[in-house]
């Protein structure tokens, strides 16, 4: 019985080494390697209804709208915050959202958009699994 208890201790203090605590994984399997359109936008926006998000698994982005908008840069998670930031910008992050609800395919994304010094939601829904690798 005291092995037993010794065993069972030992597993688990040695677990957490193993389990990965890394806060950014779900949310970066969940998003990328996606096309995610946009549902619904709340407040005054750059984006609207219809455009599409693609988050590439190497960290690459685009958004692409039927208006003609085709905006690519990097995305990450850094601790509990999406951010993306756009090619060509001077600003080291240009949009900011708290980590957005994520239910597989849904995702609310509140963002901060530093370039336009505005808030807005973006409600997005899994369009379909990008199949290949961006380069």
């Amino acid at each position: 019985m005291k092995q037993l208890f010794r065993s069972l201790t030992l597993l688990l203090l040695v677990l957490p080494l193993f389990s990965g605590c890394n806060d950014n994984y779900y949310p970066e399997m969940t998003l990328g390697n996606k096309a995610w359109r946009v549902v619904e936008v709340v407040g005054v926006s750059p984006y609207q209804r219809n455009d599409i998000l693609y988050f590439y698994r190497n960290g690459d982005f685009e958004f692409r709208g039927p208006g003609g908008l085709n905006e690519t840069g990097i995305w990450r998670v850094v601790g509990h915050r999406l951010e993306l930031s756009f090619d060509g910008s001077r600003l080291p992050v240009d949009i900011e959202a708290p980590m957005p609800i994520l239910d597989g395919g849904y995702a609310v994304l509140d963002c901060y958009d530093y370039g336009y010094n505005s808030r807005y939601t973006l409600r997005i829904v899994a369009e379909h699994d990008l199949y290949y690798d961006y380069y």
